[in-house]
């Protein structure tokens, strides 16, 4: 599947940049590098991009794509051809799931 950064659909928005952070922030407030925050919230990595200098650790599911690095940080892309609200609900969802706390994080 060919992705493209929510950028690209919806544009640089405030709201947006101030959600995205908002979950930069959970990195101190847990004391975890950005792949360890990741790995925490969503799980085991779906797997990995080489890119010419970084690798990237990649979450997917079927509503978006995730790239972490903990030098680069986080690229955020949704399906190439997703409208702006499909890609605004796809932002949510990955949202939530950031900012949702585990019993374990408690």
């Amino acid at each position: 599947m060919n992705t493209t950064p929510i950028e690209n659909i919806v544009g640089y928005t405030d709201t947006l940049l101030l959600q995205a952070l908002e979950i930069a922030h959970l990195q101190l407030l847990y004391k975890l590098n950005c792949v360890q925050l990741h790995t925490q919230k969503l799980g085991k990595r779906t797997g990995t991009f080489t890119g010419s200098e970084f690798r990237f650790n990649v979450w997917t599911t079927d509503k978006w794509t995730v790239y972490v690095n903990n030098k680069k940080g986080v690229c955020f892309e949704v399906p190439e051809g997703t409208d702006a609200p499909t890609a605004l609900a796809a932002w949510e969802d990955y949202r939530q799931k950031m900012l949702t706390t585990s019993s374990e994080e408690v």
